[in-house]
């Protein structure tokens, strides 16, 4: 068997203009606000946010949970917490996450509830991987 040949097993590429609503795409639109302070004017008062009492309880094992991960692979991280979720920004170069760091970043997503990845453009190009952890759903009377 030559390693070095390869066998696609599936490509597809998707038209990213597509997927955005015609009101960002139309010249002519008018939007509900006048402004952006409008629209969190409004949007503050329509909101509210619910405390999930099971969340706030386990909130300590996703910290743990990143701290471990940080501290065992020696990830820069930082834990944020806000008045309605946790979050956790790892910092690392683009790797290849095998083993027990598969293992622990897996659990770390698994107790999330969001998962961001960007880049950072720098020397080295750093990966930053966001985990958010809600304490609080949001209910909005939009």
């Amino acid at each position: 068997m030559t390693i070095s040949k390869k066998k696609v097993l599936y490509s597809k590429r998707f038209d990213l203009i597509s997927h955005i609503p015609a009101i960002f795409t139309s010249e002519n639109h008018t939007l509900p606000y006048s402004s952006g302070k409008k629209f969190l004017e409004h949007y503050s008062k329509t909101i509210s946010y619910i405390p999930l009492p099971e969340k706030i309880l386990k909130k300590q094992d996703f910290i743990n949970t990143a701290i471990a991960l940080s501290e065992e692979y020696q990830y820069d991280t930082d834990i944020i917490e806000y008045p309605t979720h946790l979050s956790v920004d790892i910092y690392t170069v683009p790797c290849c996450f095998k083993d027990d760091l598969k293992t622990t970043l897996t659990n770390l997503f698994l107790l999330g509830d969001e998962i961001l990845f960007s880049a950072i453009h720098s020397e080295p190009c750093i990966l930053l991987i966001t985990i958010i952890y809600n304490t609080h759903k949001l209910v909005t009377s939009l």
